[in-house]
């Protein structure tokens, strides 16, 4: 839970650019945290109107997730490769999709891969804010343990309804349509 020690220990990073690199909201605040056995990363959110399918179950994967409202957490445990990496979806009501990604294949995203991650949800309609919370398993990586300072990182939102959508960037990708797969403009984790 966002109240616990550990998260309040760990800073917030803001996302208030869009894929651009302009001034954007609604505002958004990610926070990442890691074990040697897993990473954990949050999501708290305030939003002006939500696009979630709130019929679908949350016990299976979303495929097109993307095409609602959801945060998204890109890792590249391999920097060296530039163009493979994990792409991890949640939905403020807890739908998910991890995809590995390959940018020198079609389809780019393999959605046989699983993280395993775990999620949690809530979401406030009178405060109109939900917050995401996860934990992804070093074993997604292939790794018995993590060393953040070896993986690269993208932290993104897409927000909104159809036709009035936001695409938050934590890294622009300055592309000239809303696309976050430019992993050579990831951060690092330190």
């Amino acid at each position: 839970h966002l109240e616990e020690p550990a998260w309040r220990s760990a800073p917030p990073i803001p996302l208030d650019r869009d894929y651009r690199g302009r001034p954007a909201g609604p505002e958004t605040l990610a926070r990442l945290l890691w074990t040697p056995d897993a990473l954990f990363f949050s999501f708290d959110c305030a939003y002006d109107a939500l696009d979630v399918d709130e019929a679908a179950p949350t016990d299976v994967e979303y495929a097109r997730l993307y095409e609602h409202d959801a945060v998204e957490v890109f890792l590249d445990e391999a920097p060296a490769s530039h163009r493979t990496y994990r792409e991890l979806e949640v939905s403020p009501v807890g739908h998910t999709l991890d995809l590995a990604v390959n940018l020198a294949r079609r389809p780019r995203g393999d959605a046989s891969w699983s993280s395993g991650m775990t999620v949690s949800t809530s979401l406030d309609r009178a405060a109109r804010r939900f917050v995401v919370e996860a934990r992804v398993p070093a074993q997604a990586f292939g790794r018995g343990s993590l060393r953040p300072r070896d993986l690269r990182v993208g932290l993104y939102r897409i927000a909104g309804p159809r036709g009035h959508r936001t695409f938050l960037a934590r890294f622009p990708t300055y592309s000239t349509r809303p696309d976050f797969h430019v992993p050579d403009l990831f951060g690092w984790m330190r």
